[in-house]
């Protein structure tokens, strides 16, 4: 049997390794950082930028009714078995019962990436009566508006990560209207200024919001900010403004650690367990600072290698 080598834009997997790094080192550094000012700076600016992208990434690819559907159903087929794995292996060594409703740490993703390629195959017929740059600006401002809005709603939280699909889904259609195309060299002195005044406006945020904040999975009642409708809103530019720093900086040639970015699917799934694992190991907790990045350099290598299988579907372009 013939088997057919996919292309992978060599941007795109250079980004996603980017990302992927800083999930695998946002998740060690999780337990760390109240002890510690340089790993709180660091999550901060973390979980204000990754998951963005990652979604916005995301809606880069939903696109098509065949293809939204089919990984509508794929990535809940995935969730399902996950979550059914960890409920099990969670009673088995905390005799505790997780909920199915609830996913389980960053499994989450996996349930939301389902629920937006279901919402984009909508679109998808609804955009045959409405199309043109109007309607999708005016889509997406209008999304964020609910978001902002929705966070004032204690019911709307970690169950069936609702608000967090409401809260990044903006972020997605960002990534569907995206044009891939766009030559984003011509904007490294904007890319820059938007970069640092996006910084700026992070710094002076970060006193009056907890970094769960980020994680947008509860409402702004429950983790305790006022004036969550303007932060959330304020959280959505900072988000563009670094995101867009990064994809005018991020390499778009080929590099060496491309082939990692063909798919990063099961690193983001097989990270958690050694990440849990390594977390709790004390004799290093003071190098941890000096070490933790090559923690997960190595994790990322050691999961890539052991599912190289499918980078060989795909070459990079």
């Amino acid at each position: 049997m013939e088997v057919t080598i996919g292309k992978r834009n060599a941007f795109i997997c250079n980004l996603k390794v980017f990302l992927m790094f800083f999930v695998v080192y946002g998740h060690l550094i999780e337990t760390k950082m109240d002890d510690n000012e340089v790993f709180m700076w660091q999550y901060y600016i973390i979980y204000a930028i990754h998951m963005p992208m990652f979604a916005f990434l995301s809606g880069m690819f939903l696109k098509g009714k065949n293809v939204c559907l089919l990984q509508c159903k794929k990535i809940l087929l995935y969730y399902c078995i996950f979550q059914c794995f960890s409920m099990i292996v969670w009673y088995v060594l905390k005799q505790e019962k997780l909920s199915f409703s609830i996913p389980y740490w960053h499994l989450w993703y996996l349930l939301s990436l389902s629920c937006w390629a279901f919402l984009c195959f909508l679109l998808e017929y609804v955009e045959a009566y409405f199309y043109g740059t109007i309607w999708k600006v005016f889509l997406i401002i209008v999304c964020i508006g609910v978001a902002c809005i929705i966070g004032n709603v204690e019911s709307v939280n970690r169950i069936f990560s609702l608000s967090r699909t409401i809260v990044f889904f903006p972020y997605v259609l960002m990534g569907k209207y995206f044009p891939i195309n766009i030559d984003l060299k011509k904007y490294k002195i904007a890319s820059i200024l938007i970069g640092n005044i996006s910084f700026a406006l992070l710094i002076y945020l970060k006193p009056m919001i907890p970094v769960q904040f980020f994680y947008h999975a509860d409402s702004y009642q429950t983790i305790g900010v006022e004036h969550g409708t303007m932060i959330r809103f304020l959280s959505y530019l900072i988000a563009v403004g670094l995101g867009f720093f990064a994809f005018v900086w991020i390499p778009k040639k080929r590099l060496w650690i491309s082939k990692i970015g063909t798919d990063t699917f099961w690193i983001y799934l097989f990270h958690a367990p050694m990440v849990l694992v390594l977390r709790e190991v004390v004799f290093w907790e003071n190098e941890f600072l000096y070490i933790a990045s090559w923690i997960a350099v190595v994790i990322i290598l050691f999961l890539y290698k052991g599912f190289q299988w499918g980078e060989k579907l795909y070459r990079i372009v």
